[in-house]
C-alpha cells in the first residue's frame, strides 16, 4: 500500500473505510524541479496578443478568465451553469447569449446535485457528448482542497482535452468555520494561477449572503466577496425577483477585460421555465430588460430584516435585543449593528 495514504476506520462507522490523502503536497513537491515558469517577456506578450479573449456566453463569460457566478439559494445557479456550458459545447444550441468560439469541450464539476436532479431538469433533452460531468469521490478525505482540485483539473485538461470548467459550487467544497476563509483564499488563488498557466476558462458558482431581495446587487453581497473580487476577472449575479417565482435577472458586477454591458441600468431579464416541454432553462426576454432599481422596486415591497429592526426600534427604543431578534427572525448581532448605526 502507498505509504502516502493511510486507511482509517472511524468508531462511528465500523465497516466503512476512508482513504485520507494526507501528504499530497509533499508528493507533488518531490516530483517538481522548479516553481517559477516563463520565458522571454515580449514573446509571452506576442503570444497573448494573438489570442484575443472571445465571448463564450455574451459579455458574462470571456475566454481564459476565472468567472464567478453568484446567487442566492434556489436562484437557479446550477441550471444556468449547465445552460452556459451547453451553449459553449454545442454548435446549434441557443443558451440566451452567443458563443464566439467553435464548440469547446467542457467539464461540469458537480458537488451539489445528483443524477436524478439532472434527469428531471433535462426533461428528456439530450446534452452534447463533449460535456463531461465529474463529482468528488465521497470516500476520499483530503487536507489540501486547492491542491486536489487543481491537480484534477490539470489531469482532465491533459487527458481529455477540456478547455472550459464549471465548478458548482464553492460553498459545497468548503468546510464551515474559521478554516473556510483560508480554504477560499487558497482555492481562488490556485484557480486563478491555473487558468493563466493552462489557458483554460473556469466558471465558479458560489452562494450569496444577500439580506434582501429589493436591493441592488453589489460585490459586498457575495460570501467571501473580498477574496473573490481579488482573484476573479469577471463576477456576475443571478437575482431573484420577489413576487415573481419564475423570473430572474442577470447583472455584471465586475469585468476586467471588457466593458460592462449589463449593469444596474440594464439587467438581462429571464424566466426559469421548462419552455415548450424542453429542459428547465433560463428563457431571456430582451423586451423586459430594465434598470435593476425599477425591477426590484416594482416587483417587491418586502422590507429587509434591517428595515424591520429599525421599525421596531423606532416604535420602542427600549425593546430588548433578544426580543427584536426573535420578532425579526434574525441574529442578535444584526440587531446590535442596526441599533448602533441608528
Amino acid at each position: 500500500m502507498n505509504q502516502k495514504a493511510r486507511i482509517m476506520q472511524p468508531d462511528s462507522i465500523k465497516n466503512k473505510l476512508k482513504v485520507v490523502v494526507n501528504d499530497t503536497k509533499k508528493d507533488d513537491q518531490d516530483k517538481q524541479d522548479h516553481y517559477f515558469v516563463g520565458g522571454v517577456m515580449q514573446e509571452q506578450i506576442d503570444n497573448c496578443s494573438s489570442r484575443p479573449r472571445r465571448q463564450l456566453y455574451g459579455p458574462f463569460v470571456l475566454e481564459r478568465q476565472l468567472n464567478v457566478l453568484v446567487g442566492q439559494t434556489a436562484a437557479g445557479k446550477s441550471v444556468l451553469m449547465v445552460q452556459v456550458l451547453r451553449g459553449i459545447a454545442s454548435e446549434d444550441y441557443d443558451g440566451g447569449f452567443p458563443c464566439e468560439a467553435s464548440p469547446l469541450k467542457c467539464c461540469y464539476i458537480d458537488c451539489e446535485n445528483d443524477t436524478d436532479d439532472w434527469r428531471d431538469r433535462m426533461n428528456g433533452e439530450r446534452l452534447p457528448s463533449n460535456i463531461l460531468r465529474k463529482t468528488l469521490d465521497p470516500s476520499i478525505m483530503f487536507e489540501d482542497l486547492a491542491l486536489v482540485i487543481t491537480r484534477e483539473i490539470k489531469r482532465i485538461h491533459r487527458e481529455e482535452g477540456v478547455q472550459v470548467f464549471g465548478i458548482d459550487n464553492l460553498k459545497w467544497l468548503l468546510s464551515p468555520g474559521k478554516q473556510e476563509l483560508l480554504d477560499t483564499w487558497n482555492l481562488l488563488k490556485a484557480l486563478n494561477l491555473l487558468r493563466s498557466e493552462l489557458g483554460i476558462t473556469i466558471i465558479l458558482a458560489t452562494h450569496s449572503n444577500k439580506d434582501k431581495v429589493n436591493s441592488e446587487w453589489t460585490i459586498k453581497d457575495i460570501s467571501g466577496g473580498s477574496d473573490i473580487n481579488r482573484f476573479s476577472l469577471s463576477i456576475w449575479a443571478v437575482g431573484n425577483v420577489e413576487g415573481q417565482s419564475r423570473q430572474r435577472y442577470l447583472k455584471q458586477l465586475k469585468q476586467r477585460n471588457a466593458p460592462i454591458v449589463y449593469d444596474n441600468s440594464n439587467v438581462a431579464v429571464a424566466e426559469l421555465i421548462k419552455h415548450d416541454g424542453k429542459a428547465l432553462q433560463f428563457v431571456f426576454m430582451p423586451d423586459l430588460n430594465t434598470q435593476e432599481r425599477n425591477l426590484v422596486r416594482q416587483m417587491s415591497n418586502e422590507p429587509s430584516k434591517s428595515e424591520l429592526i429599525h421599525e421596531l426600534l423606532t416604535e420602542n427604543p427600549e425593546m430588548a435585543v433578544a426580543e427584536i431578534a426573535k420578532k425579526c427572525k434574525c441574529s442578535e448581532t444584526l440587531v446590535r449593528k442596526v441599533k448602533n448605526a441608528a
